[in-house]
């Protein structure tokens, strides 16, 4: 059964199981998992759980904002509707979790929490950028001349989940493409 896996300072302190196909959550009292929090919509982000029908089956996890005010982020970029996968981090209001697929162990979801910090680099103009270690691995696979497609593969990530850290690694680089990207981060010292 898939879990949400509620973090505080990165740490597990709750886990809610995924039981049925849709969950709400969201500020109203008949959210299927209620948050207490004013940046918080009554019915803010849906979660679906589907499982596919062939063999081998497998578990396919959507959420969705439901037009709140504040946003529903995963992995820090603003979404309407995205697959999950496993340790994808979801923020609602100041609420923040993970998602945990079943077949994955506690020992490996601290272990990726851990990896999962951000890193600082300084652009030499007094402005600091900030990549997770998931856009650092990333950024080394483009350097790499990886499609979208390999990238996704390697990681263990959908390729919509790929071209979200993209799209979030252009816009904290400033840039517009693959090499544009590649050419910064070795400016940076982030690639060699």
């Amino acid at each position: 059964m898939v879990e949400l896996a509620v973090l505080i300072d990165k740490v597990i302190v709750h886990k809610i199981s995924l039981d049925k196909e849709k969950s709400i959550i969201g500020r109203s009292k008949s959210a299927d998992i209620p948050i207490d929090d004013t940046r918080v919509s009554g019915q803010h982000a849906q979660i679906t759980c589907l499982t596919t029908s062939g063999k081998p089956r497998e578990i396919q996890v959507r959420i969705e904002d439901l037009n709140s005010t504040n946003g529903t982020f995963v992995n820090e970029t603003r979404i309407d509707t995205t697959y999950l996968n496993h340790n994808d981090s979801i923020r609602i209001g100041t609420t923040r979790f993970k998602i945990i697929f079943p077949h994955i162990n506690q020992t490996f979801i601290e272990a990726t929490m851990i990896e999962d910090t951000e890193q600082e680099i300084s652009d030499g103009k007094n402005k600091a950028i900030k990549l997770s270690f998931k856009e650092v691995q990333i950024l080394h696979l483009i350097n790499q001349s990886k499609k979208r497609k390999e990238i996704a593969r390697e990681l263990n990530l959908s390729v919509h989940t790929i071209s979200d850290y993209i799209k979030n690694i252009y816009k904290k680089l400033e840039v517009s493409s693959r090499h544009e990207a590649a050419e910064k981060a070795k400016r940076l010292g982030i690639l060699d």
